[in-house]
């Protein structure tokens, strides 16, 4: 009798893919075993091959090897042998009963792991789906009080707003109020001067340029404050430009740039005339400045940086560029007479020899103490060495001396 087959475990006979008795058991070149329908099914789901057991990489799908002695021990059945029945032996019977028990055993074993994870992961879906549900309803409550938060800050935002546009306007409708009374005043003094400088009585004129003179002050130049280009009497009545710099001390107060100087009597309040001989000139600028003025560098004579001027400029006399109205005379006038009417906010210029007013600046802004601006300009080639002379004012009812006859002044 041919010697029997070494014994088998119960593992040798299923597969570890689908855990049945092999059908077709193959080898993998790693050495395990499976069925050859699982293991190329198997092989086919996942890329790189591999397998299931040990978890070696075959790069390329391998040959399968037929395990020739699993297979014929699955052939061995207990009911067919050779055409003739085979009763199993008492001892045969208990292996195979034992080998079939340890299986069922093991697949058992298996399907309590397996239904072990699946209640695992039950639970953890259901902690997960808590925990989303916790971290939601945190959420929730999180950007509601955010949204009571944006809301309240919103409402308050609103009213301050409307609070402050309510402020605005009434101040504003306030402002415009007080601007109106002032244009009202501005319009009545408007036609006034209107109606003096088209008068047809020039007896009725004379008398009101001859009102102006009386308030005539006495002014000096002020040397501390004359660029170093000018060159003043010893009187401080006459200043004309030098050919030469005159090197003087540098002073806070003194224009460095511009050939400027000022009136040494300053005034915060009243009236005041003089008058400045401008005859033999083809270039001036004359007018009143505040005292904050800038003195350094370039200066552009305008209100809004202190001063209110007219100029003269090869002949023709000159109201500034932002100066709505227009010189009433274009003949250059030969002494200039200046009337300031402080709280007023007048500023006027008078040809003093015809007694015509040639321009007038109404609605002035005098915030602060002004000074009388003179600027006798540069020589132009000699065709304007003539200084600027400031004169004494020949008030109402005086007479002429024998100077100012022959003078014509």
């Amino acid at each position: 009798m041919a010697a029997s087959c070494p014994p088998m475990t119960p593992d040798q006979f299923v597969c570890s893919i689908c855990l049945e008795l092999f059908t077709a058991p193959v080898a993998t070149p790693c050495g395990h075993n499976f069925c050859k329908a699982c293991i190329v099914t198997h092989w086919q789901v996942n890329s790189p091959c591999t397998c299931p057991m040990c978890k070696e990489v075959f790069h390329t799908q391998p040959e399968l090897q037929v395990n020739a002695l699993i297979s014929q021990m699955l052939k061995a059945q207990p009911t067919d042998h050779g055409g003739h029945t085979v009763v199993l032996t008492s001892k045969e019977y208990e292996e195979k009963k034992t080998l079939l028990s340890q299986s069922r055993t093991k697949i058992q074993r298996m399907i309590g792991m397996r239904s072990m994870k699946v209640q695992q992961m039950k639970k953890s879906v259901q902690a997960g789906t808590t925990e989303i549900q916790r971290e939601t309803a945190d959420g929730l409550l999180v950007l509601s009080a955010l949204k009571e938060c944006v809301d309240r800050t919103l409402a308050k935002y609103t009213e301050m707003m409307g609070e402050q546009q309510v402020s605005v306007e009434k101040h504003a409708e306030e402002h415009i109020i007080q601007l109106d009374q002032e244009i009202s005043l501005l319009v009545q003094r408007d036609r006034e001067l209107d109606q003096l400088f088209n008068h047809e009585d020039k007896v009725v004129f004379l008398q009101g340029f001859r009102k102006v003179q009386k308030y005539a002050i006495n002014v000096t130049f002020d040397p501390e404050t004359a660029n170093s280009w000018l060159v003043l009497s010893t009187d401080c009545k006459q200043v004309a430009f030098s050919d030469v710099n005159q090197r003087l001390p540098e002073l806070s107060k003194r224009f460095s740039y511009y050939a400027g100087v000022l009136g040494r009597q300053g005034f915060s309040t009243g009236r005041f005339y003089y008058e400045v001989q401008v005859a033999g000139k083809t270039k001036w600028d004359l007018g009143v400045a505040r005292e904050s003025v800038n003195r350094k560098g370039q200066i552009t004579l305008d209100p809004s940086h202190g001063f209110w001027t007219i100029s003269l400029r090869h002949g023709d006399n000159q109201t500034p560029p932002w100066s709505q109205a227009q010189p009433s005379e274009k003949t250059p006038p030969q002494k200039v007479g200046v009337f300031v009417d402080y709280e007023e906010g007048l500023l006027s210029f008078y040809n003093v020899t015809s007694a015509v007013c040639i321009h007038s600046f109404t609605g002035c802004s005098f915030t602060d103490k002004i000074y009388p601006f003179f600027n006798p300009c540069g020589k132009d080639g000699g065709r304007n060495s003539a200084p600027l002379i400031i004169t004494p004012v020949l008030k109402p009812n005086t007479p002429k001396t024998t100077e100012q006859q022959q003078t014509g002044n």
